[in-house]
Parts: C-alpha cells; sequence; structure tokens
C-alpha cells in the first residue's frame, strides 16, 4: 500500500495570518503619519496666513498715515512760497502721532526724514522713513515726499 504523502505548501495557515495582521499594522502606521502630516501642514499653513494678515494690517495702516500726511503736506505746501517755508510748515503743523502712530522727526539731514514703526506681532515691525521734498522742484520727482524705507523688521526686546 502506498501511504499518503503530504504536499508542503508555502506558507502555513498562521504564516498567512500574520501576514494579513503586519499589511494591517502597515496601513495603520502610514495612515498615521499621514495623518499627523497634514496635521502640521495645516498648522502651518494657519500660522502663515495669520502672518501674512497682520503684515497687511500693518501695511493698510502705514498707507493711512501717508494720505493723512499727504493732506498736511498739502496744505503746507499751499501756505508756502519756497522750500524751507515748506518744511517749516510742515513740522510745525506735524502732530505727534497720527492714527495712533508715533511718528518720529530726523532734521539732522538736507530735508526732513519722518519715520514711524507699525508693530505686526510680538516680533516683527513694519518700519516706514520718507523724506520730505519741496513739490515745486523740478529736479525731483513730483509729490511732497519720497519713500526711503518701507520694511519689515525684527523687534529687539
Amino acid at each position: 500500500m502506498k501511504t499518503q504523502q503530504t504536499k508542503s505548501t508555502f506558507m502555513s495557515p498562521g504564516a498567512a495570518s500574520l501576514l494579513t495582521v503586519f499589511i494591517v499594522l502597515c496601513i495603520a502606521v502610514f495612515a498615521t503619519l499621514t495623518l499627523s502630516g497634514a496635521k502640521r501642514d495645516y498648522t502651518y499653513s494657519q500660522q502663515t496666513a495669520a502672518g501674512r494678515m497682520a503684515y497687511y494690517e500693518a501695511c493698510n495702516l502705514s498707507e493711512s498715515v501717508l494720505h493723512e500726511l499727504d493732506s498736511l503736506f498739502a496744505a503746507a505746501a499751499a501756505r508756502s512760497e519756497h522750500r524751507s517755508g515748506f518744511f517749516t510748515n510742515v513740522m510745525e503743523a506735524l502732530p505727534d502721532k497720527c492714527m495712533e502712530v508715533t511718528i518720529k522727526q530726523d532734521l539732522t539731514q538736507d530735508a526732513p526724514c519722518l519715520t514711524w514703526q507699525i508693530p505686526i506681532d510680538e516680533n516683527r515691525a513694519l518700519h516706514t522713513s520718507i523724506t520730505l521734498q519741496w513739490p515745486y522742484d523740478h529736479t525731483q520727482p513730483s509729490g511732497y515726499y519720497t519713500v526711503n524705507t518701507w520694511q519689515t523688521i525684527i523687534i529687539n526686546k
């Protein structure tokens, strides 16, 4: 009589179960990594959006300050007949604060320079600097001022 020979299979039933458990664990790990990466990207994009919104709000406020100063410069130019009279009229009419922004004057140069800083967040500020110019001087571009600086700076606390 012939004895039945059992054929050996590549995997036993226990190995198939182990392979299935391993594949499910791999999928769970990859899903967790994907979820944590998406959460990190979402948090970063929220912080970036908030930072940009704060920057643009500071820019809008600085533009509003320039608009207010432009009106003051126009009135001073209408009362002035020459360059030095214009600068004197501006400095006399210039308020310490314009739209709750403190304006600093630098009179050490040939033409007065005005600067102000608008906080963006606890570490940064928008620094703006303009130099006044006589609007009827044909050697300069037209207008009451030129913008020297419009940049974000780091605040040292």
